[in-house]
């Protein structure tokens, strides 16, 4: 609300007062009243209708059986009861498809031919009336019924994947992906596989599967979504690099995210003058001069006149990364 007042300089103000409140609506037509009064006993009123239509159904999918299908869908806020139509031809409508009335979620139809393809609209009911019909859905009664008791393993750069058996099912197709939400639409197929899967030679990101059967009739619904990460240590550091601090050395790296510590090691062998020493002289870098979090140190342990070389590896939950490319560097006097 909002109005003009006079404030206590004797000048005229204008002046607003915003407020909100959550009201539940019932299905059907909603009154609000709204009153407000002054300090004078002035008093206003608003009145505002809200009519609320119950929305269609959600989310909705259809398994697959013998001679079945079952449908589910997310339960609707003011519902009484659910409509389905279904039809054995598509562009099915609440006027062409055959009701089933009192319906709720899961709702399983029997008797089915097995090989046809049926197809399905829901409505909502509530004291508001019917809704209006959702998004299509089809099912080929006959295929098998989605895998249960998915699960993923890994084991060091492999991941299996187990499932149970499922009746009626000739074959099973694997689908996989590097983000969470797999489906078939968005995972990579691997088509004939047999529980359990072993995915090999996979990088240290993780993995998200889902399982489905096969037979000659058609494909079923996806399993529950399951996730492992390949046991593999993190990859060596990059980008080191060697700077003269006085007389000694700071040596930096690139930090990286979910590594606990990093290892930094130094070779001095035949690091008299001012050329590091080479490679093949540093076959190994005996020297352990920092373990630690941070993704820098300075190493006091040199001597002016010398040269050294460096290299760090990470240290992750399943062991150490190889080592870094190696660099090198003369401390001058």
């Amino acid at each position: 609300m909002g109005g003009i007042a006079r404030s206590r300089y004797g000048t005229l103000t204008n002046w607003a007062h915003l407020w909100s409140a959550s009201i539940p609506l019932a299905a059907g037509s909603n009154t609000i009243v709204i009153r407000a009064q002054d300090r004078a006993g002035n008093m206003g009123t608003a009145t505002l209708t809200i009519v609320y239509a119950p929305l269609p159904p959600q989310k909705i999918s259809a398994d697959t059986g013998d001679g079945q299908i079952t449908l589910f869908w997310d339960n609707v806020f003011g519902a009484l009861s659910y409509n389905v139509y279904w039809s054995t031809a598509a562009g099915v409508t609440n006027s062409t498809g055959t009701l089933i009335s009192n319906a709720a979620s899961p709702r399983t139809l029997s008797g089915l031919t097995n090989g046809v393809t049926y197809y399905f609209v829901l409505t909502t009911v509530s004291n508001a009336g019917e809704s209006a019909v959702s998004a299509q859905v089809s099912a080929t009664a006959g295929a098998p019924p989605r895998p249960t008791g998915a699960s993923a393993q890994a084991a060091g750069s492999d991941i299996s994947v187990s499932w149970n058996s499922v009746p009626g099912a000739t074959s099973y197709n694997l689908y996989w992906s590097n983000q969470t939400g797999v489906t078939k639409a968005t995972g990579t197929r691997i088509a004939g596989v047999t529980s359990p899967f072993t995915h090999v030679g996979l990088t240290g990101i993780p993995f998200s599967y889902v399982v489905t059967a096969q037979n000659a009739i058609g494909e079923s619904l996806e399993s529950l979504e399951v996730t492992a990460s390949p046991q593999l240590p993190p990859p060596p550091p990059n980008d080191i690099t060697l700077t003269q601090n006085f007389s000694a050395v700071l040596i930096q790296w690139t930090p990286v995210s979910g590594v606990a510590q990093y290892a930094l090691n130094r070779c001095d062998a035949w690091s008299f003058g001012t050329v590091p020493p080479t490679p093949a002289h540093c076959a190994t870098f005996p020297v352990n001069v920092y373990v630690g979090s941070e993704a820098n140190f300075i190493d006091f342990g040199v001597a002016v006149g010398q040269s050294y070389r460096y290299h760090v590896t990470r240290i992750g939950a399943f062991g150490p990364s190889a080592p870094s490319a190696d660099a090198g560097i003369y401390v001058a006097p």
